[in-house]
């Protein structure tokens, strides 16, 4: 699950993603990771491409998204990658607090960096599934 936003503030995401404007969509209540499960292991697919994608997260629902990601299966394949941003400003501590503390994960960490336009000090926290 993707903010559209995010590739404005962080185009070098979308080309490191690898993602075409196709791939983008905008979730506002987290009802599109069940259609993405349902997608991602639907047995048509290419076992190669099975699994969870990367997401990026807003840092608005955040961690109800991540929780929802978790319980649909989402953070069980290694590799797995979830960015969220504006996690200090206007800041989503539980959700960090959740990453950091969630055994799936092999690593959660805060990268810096600025809210543009305003060139605001922020970070984005990464996190990885792990075996």
């Amino acid at each position: 699950m993707v903010d559209p936003e995010i590739f404005t503030k962080y185009p070098s995401l979308k080309k490191m993603q690898g993602l075409n404007d196709e791939d983008i969509f905008e979730s506002h209540d987290g009802r599109e990771l069940t259609l993405l499960r349902y997608i991602y292991n639907h047995p048509d697919l290419d076992p190669k491409l099975r699994g969870s994608p990367s997401a990026i997260l807003d840092e608005a629902l955040c961690e109800s998204d991540a929780k929802l990601a978790e319980k649909l299966e989402f953070l069980n394949k290694e590799g797995t990658v979830v960015v969220a941003d504006n996690v200090v400003r206007p800041g989503a501590p539980e959700y960090r607090r959740y990453m950091q503390s969630n055994p799936r994960l092999s690593e959660s960490w805060g990268l810096p960096s600025l809210i543009i336009p305003v060139g605001f000090e922020d970070e984005l926290e990464i996190s990885v599934v792990g075996a």
